[in-house]
């Protein structure tokens, strides 16, 4: 018994030696690992190797990054690992999601919440973790 794939499908062999057979019944199955959701973080499903485990990358939630963004599908069709996806520097964790903050307002990951931009300095975009300074205006 031989299996191959290809792009358009794949191939089963059958080879036999000196006697007669029929072929009756033939069940081909595949695991694979299912999509999975988890906070931020989610992994699409994917097909599992012959043997061992393939890495998959993480796709993180608008305004989410992780640190270490790949779980493992395993032959059997289960998952391992356990990353997670955390809330980037300029938004704000709220309800299992990440929020921008608002133009005029900043948020860095000390501050638990959105703060308004000192004075001299400005945002006009949303989802900033610093505020420019206003013309004239420095930062040490």
């Amino acid at each position: 018994f031989t299996l191959s794939s290809s792009e358009g499908g794949f191939y089963l062999g059958f080879r036999d030696e000196g006697t007669c057979l029929q072929l009756e019944k033939l069940t081909v199955y595949r695991y694979r690992c299912p999509r999975q959701e988890n906070g931020l973080v989610t992994y699409p499903e994917t097909a599992s190797p012959v043997s061992g485990a393939v890495s998959t990358p993480a796709i993180c939630g608008t305004g989410a990054e992780s640190d270490n963004p790949a779980l493992q599908c395993s032959s059997d069709g289960s998952w391992s690992g356990s990353p997670t996806c955390g809330c980037s520097d300029a938004f704000l964790s709220s309800g299992g999601a990440c929020e921008a903050c608002g133009a005029g307002k900043f948020h860095s990951v000390k501050d638990e919440e959105c703060k308004d931009c000192p004075a001299n300095s400005m945002s006009t975009e949303e989802a900033v973790s610093v505020c420019p300074c206003s013309e004239g205006y420095y930062r040490n």
